[in-house]
């Protein structure tokens, strides 16, 4: 009776804890890597690198975390908005934009008469992206933009780790 007394509790222990720390071991290489993630180079540099080629090859399947694909488009944006290629600007966002994020960009572009991505009338000279938080299958990162007269532009923007594309992009962070 005792031997089955013992075999329960250490059943009991056992599945409480694994029921603790599951969702903590699923969820600690990503956060970690996202962490100690920090991208920072001329924006033009790997704009002419990302050619349409790599805007199409991005997918639900794509490997590469979400610093990396916001990264990825603000320097491909930058470099499109540089170069007056509107052709590939809006590619961009149908293909790293959700809907509700489009539709807000547009909006702000409607009442403020510039770029709702880049919050301004050109192209920044850099980009640099900083993993912020994570939390309810989103990821937040910071994306500061560079000028030419050596001032900085820090932007939020929600990361959807369900649709694998850029929920919200919000203006300027303080």
């Amino acid at each position: 009776m005792s031997t089955s007394r013992i075999t329960r509790k250490a059943a009991l222990t056992v599945g409480l804890a694994t029921a603790a720390l599951l969702p903590l071991a699923a969820a600690a290489p990503a956060l970690a890597a996202e962490q100690a993630h920090r991208v920072s180079a001329p924006a033009s540099v790997d704009a002419a690198s990302i050619n349409d080629a790599s805007i199409n090859a991005a997918s639900i399947n794509d490997e590469r975390g979400p610093v990396e694909r916001v990264d990825d488009f603000y320097r491909a944006y930058s470099g499109a908005v540089r170069a007056g290629d509107n052709a590939k600007r809006d590619r961009l966002r149908a293909e790293y934009l959700s809907g509700a994020a489009l539709n807000g960009v547009r909006s702000w572009e409607a009442a403020h008469g510039a770029d709702g991505v880049l919050f301004a009338q050109n192209a920044p000279e850099s980009v640099a992206t900083v993993y912020l938080d994570a939390g309810a299958g989103s990821v937040w990162v910071k994306v500061s933009l560079g000028w030419g007269d050596g001032s900085v532009t820090d932007v939020q923007v929600r990361y959807s780790n369900v649709t694998q594309q850029i929920a919200e992009i919000s203006g300027h962070v303080g």
